[in-house]
């Protein structure tokens, strides 16, 4: 199991499909170890395109029988301000690949409601992790991020007005840039290192990721361990 004080890597792999089975290894090792250790494994999925072939993976037969789902709370980085049934939302996307078919139970779900006014939504989701961790610190023990070719990860797009909130958790974040609003869940939680898994299928712009030496399309995961 990766070991979170250790530095980051980045894992290059030839396929979407390798890729995807790797992220799954990687939540059922991480999921094993909250478990046996604090009883519940609390994990932060990522929306986009990139993890409905990883929710497969993790929903087949393979991996599925490897973890104690009903000890799995399932929390969003991010969620476009859309209905649940959106075609948009990431909850949507996590519900059909992976919530659905594990039965995963309602009070283990812990969503974004994208269908409210964004600030509303955002208070609400705030609220909503204070409830749930009580005056523990919010520990979260897997979190997936999604990258972007603009770099922007988890609805925090470059030059906007989320980058510089420093007190909010759950924000309305204005993307000038897509037309529209976000509701970013920021991730200064804890300090307390959380293991974090960035998921990206085409890599296009390798600053984005550090100082990567390579340029094409790939499939990557950039883990801090």
């Amino acid at each position: 199991m990766p070991n979170s004080h250790s530095r980051g890597v980045i894992l290059v792999f030839p396929t979407a499909e390798a890729m995807a089975r790797q992220a799954a290894a990687s939540f059922v090792a991480h999921a094993q170890a909250a478990i046996a250790a604090r009883g519940r494994f609390n994990v932060v999925l990522s929306g986009g395109t990139t993890p409905r072939l990883i929710f497969s993976v993790l929903a087949g037969s393979e991996f599925a029988p490897q973890v104690e789902w009903a000890r799995v709370h399932f929390f969003w980085g991010d969620e476009r301000p859309v209905p649940p049934s959106d075609h948009d939302s990431n909850f949507r996307l996590a519900h059909e690949y992976l919530l659905q078919p594990l039965g995963i139970a309602p009070e283990n779900i812990h969503r974004i409601e994208g269908e409210l006014p964004p600030a509303e939504a955002a208070a609400r989701y705030d609220r909503h992790l204070t409830d749930f961790f009580g005056t523990a610190p919010r520990r979260f023990d897997l979190i997936h991020l999604g990258l972007g070719e603009d770099g922007h990860t988890a609805s925090l797009f470059p030059y906007t007005a989320a980058l510089d909130e420093t007190e909010a958790k759950v924000v309305a974040n204005e993307v000038p840039q897509r037309g529209r609003r976000a509701l970013p869940l920021r991730l200064r939680l804890s300090t307390r290192p959380v293991p974090l898994s960035s998921l990206s299928p085409v890599l296009t712009k390798p600053r984005f990721c550090g100082r990567c030496s390579w340029v094409g399309s790939r499939n990557i995961i950039i883990r801090r361990k």
